[in-house]
């Protein structure tokens, strides 16, 4: 699916590349903005790699979703996670005319992925991007959870008039409990089909998840505050990114497969892209970047989320990468 490899490629190019690209470029004028380009295509092609877009299980077809997003090979624990919490979901419902279909769905405790397809109707303007909103998810005892873009997130593309959504949804601490998504079976509702803020279909559509009961416990780094820098970019220059640190206390630090939740103390007000930068180094030298982050900012107590590129099992991470040389071991 060439649409969604340059959407994944380009999720999760380094931010902070591209705009010291971006801003190079600015400075060189159209030469700049050729290297620009140039040095992107070069990104894509090799996020893209040579994977095969025909059928996939649904445990291969998030191995190769998560492989592109971490640009590693994945580790055999990394596909045995896959393997234990993928499945084929296959439903389709319909409403208004509007076909959506569950294709596939990853679980733990604490965060659900579901890849979903929309079909529209005969005669729907394809120009457009369609998107499904208002999800909720219902847990076995029938508890809901309502997601927002600060606990949730939708990527799209289209593809031959078709449109996809693939939807990562998290647990955060404050939302009802950490462990809410361990009651089986879950159902995942969603609303609204909306294109530039405009509803277009009402649903609801509704698909039960026959997921695996149980996945991997989230795990605390810190058994005390942990003293250390946070990171802020000042400029741009010929030489590269011109940073700056300053004292900041982490409080918690939690890894779970799929994101890492973080809470610390700073001297300073955030603002959002500030502060941490987190990587998980394994213990076979392989790097698992974060990407998208979410929380709440603005205060000098800060908490903060950061989804995986690929998944981690507590085994097989040696530390945690933090900014200006600080690491955290795993707790023996």
């Amino acid at each position: 699916m060439v649409g969604e490899k340059l959407l994944e490629a380009f999720a999760w190019v380094d931010p902070a590349l591209v705009d010291d690209a971006r801003t190079a470029a600015e400075r060189r004028g159209g030469m700049g903005r050729r290297a620009l380009a140039i040095a992107l295509a070069a990104a894509l092609v090799l996020a893209l790699g040579t994977a095969a877009y025909g059928y996939f299980s649904g445990a291969d077809w998030f191995k190769d979703w998560f492989q592109n997003r971490g640009r590693e090979p994945l580790t055999q624990g990394q596909e045995a996670y896959i393997e234990d919490a993928a499945v084929d979901v296959g439903q389709s419902v319909t409403a208004g005319g509007w076909t959506v279909t569950a294709q596939t769905a990853l679980a733990d405790n604490y965060d659900l992925c579901v890849k979903t397809r929309i079909d529209p109707p005969a005669g729907a303007d394809t120009a457009d991007n369609y998107m499904l909103e208002d999800a909720v998810l219902l847990n076995g005892d029938g508890k809901e959870i309502r997601f927002s873009r600060s606990t949730g997130d939708v990527r799209g593309f289209q593809e031959a008039g078709v449109f996809y959504c693939i939807w990562s949804l998290s647990v955060e601490p404050g939302s009802g409990g950490a462990t809410f998504l361990n009651v089986r079976p879950l159902t995942l509702e969603f609303g609204k089909i909306k294109t530039d803020n405009e509803t277009v279909a009402e649903g609801p559509w509704r698909f039960e998840l026959d997921l695996p009961a149980e996945g991997t416990k989230a795990v605390e780094l810190l058994d005390e505050p942990f003293p250390c820098k946070g990171r802020t970019v000042e400029d741009y220059t010929e030489a590269g990114v011109v940073e700056s640190y300053y004292d900041i206390t982490l409080l918690s630090l939690q890894v779970r497969p799929l994101r890492i939740q973080a809470q610390y103390r700073s001297e300073r007000e955030e603002k959002f892209g500030d502060g941490l930068t987190i990587s998980v180094v394994l213990k076979d030298g392989t790097v698992v970047p974060t990407g998208t982050r979410g929380g709440s900012f603005g205060s000098h107590l800060t908490d903060c989320s950061f989804e995986l590129a690929a998944p981690v099992l507590p085994e097989e991470i040696a530390y945690i990468q933090l900014p200006a040389g600080y690491t955290v071991p795993m707790p023996q």
